[in-house]
């Protein structure tokens, strides 16, 4: 990704003064979500539906786990 890769590049100081838009949000959150599926779920579990469900589910197994 193009917009984390510049991100990396950044002082420390720049990185936490950067502002997140909606948009890169939804970018960066549907990356490292596609990353997961592709690298821990097995093909006959992927099809959990959008990004955002996915989390919701994630944090339902977390609490369960508590």
């Amino acid at each position: 990704m193009k917009s984390l890769k510049k991100w990396v590049g950044l002082s420390r100081k720049e990185q936490l003064a950067f502002k997140v838009s909606a948009a890169l949000e939804k970018e960066i959150e549907s990356y490292y979500f596609g990353l997961y599926a592709n690298r821990w779920l097995p093909d006959t579990r992927r099809d959990w539906g959008t990004p955002s469900r996915i989390l919701m589910q994630l944090m339902r197994w977390r609490e369960s786990l508590q």
